[in-house]
Order: C-alpha cells, then sequence, then structure tokens
C-alpha cells in the first residue's frame, strides 16, 4: 500500500498557493530577493523579508544563505555598493549624497566598507573609473547661494558672458 503523505503535502502546497503563496521554498526566497533589488536603499528588517517569503526570520537568514551564498544583509550591502559605484561614475553627486541616497546612515562607515570591498575610496574610484573611460569628470552644480551671493544666475545673459559663452 502506498504511502498517504504525498497526498497531504500536495494539500499543503495547494492551500499555500490558494493564499497567493508560491508552493516551493525557492520561489519564496526569490520573491525576498526581488523585494531587495526593487529598492536596495530601503530600511527593510530581516523579519520583514522574511514574512515576504513566509517564514519565521532565523529560518529565512539559513534558507537565504543556502541558496544565495550569503546573508540577507550582505546580499543588500552587496547591491548597495554595486549602486554606488554606479552613481560615482554616473552621476555628479558627492560621496555623502550617494552614500546617503543608496542607503547608509554614516560616511565614515559608507567609506570604510567601500574601501575594505573595492580596494578603493569612493571618491580615488570615481576619478580612476573616469579617466580609465577617457570622459570627463562629472561636474557637480553650482549652489544656488553661491551664485546668490554673487549676483549670477545660470539662466543669465550676464552669467554666460563671464564663462565665455
Amino acid at each position: 500500500m502506498s504511502d498517504p503523505a504525498w497526498y497531504f503535502e500536495s494539500l499543503a502546497l495547494a492551500e499555500l498557493e490558494a493564499r497567493g503563496r508560491p508552493a516551493d521554498l525557492r520561489g519564496r526566497l526569490e520573491r525576498a530577493r526581488t523585494r531587495l533589488h526593487a529598492d536596495p536603499a530601503a530600511k527593510l528588517s530581516n523579519a520583514e523579508l522574511a514574512r515576504e517569503a513566509a517564514l519565521s526570520p532565523f529560518h529565512f537568514a539559513r534558507e537565504f544563505r543556502r541558496l544565495y551564498g550569503r546573508t540577507p544583509l550582505q546580499y543588500r550591502t552587496e547591491l548597495r555598493l554595486d549602486l554606488a559605484k554606479r552613481l560615482l561614475w554616473r552621476d555628479a553627486k558627492s560621496v555623502t549624497e550617494v552614500c546617503f541616497e543608496v542607503g547608509f546612515q554614516s560616511l565614515g562607515s559608507f567609506t570604510s566598507l567601500f574601501t575594505r570591498e573595492v580596494g578603493q575610496s569612493p571618491a580615488r574610484y570615481r576619478r580612476r573609473f573616469v579617466q580609465a573611460l577617457g570622459v570627463p569628470t562629472p561636474v557637480a552644480p553650482i549652489p544656488a547661494c553661491f551664485l546668490a551671493f554673487y549676483g549670477k544666475f545660470a539662466g543669465s545673459e550676464k552669467f554666460a558672458a563671464s564663462w565665455g559663452r
């Protein structure tokens, strides 16, 4: 006589699917990982991600590490550093602005982590990347207070003439 356990397991899986949750563990972990990718800077706790995967926080962390080779925190940190690298060479934002935009709370911690993981400071990474590509360094916008103090506005003819345009 065959074991009826498969029947009860299939009922449990069907119930999970009926609730809108993927029946397999991999699918549930993938949904949590997708949420991390959607906004790496978001302040999502491990418990919130575990809830997304319909697992306890401890089981979620164990299974996430088993599947992806690193903990959810390590994975989020990698995503944030990748985003920071793109922003450093693409945008004219300061290192401080990039630090806070990607979700870090401390410039010192961000710089230390970036230097440890990438092998150079964020400012040096920007300079070396831009030099290697041969493109001009992004120019930071002139603060409005500076323009107001000197009486020159970016849209005025006087401003354009003073810069030889």
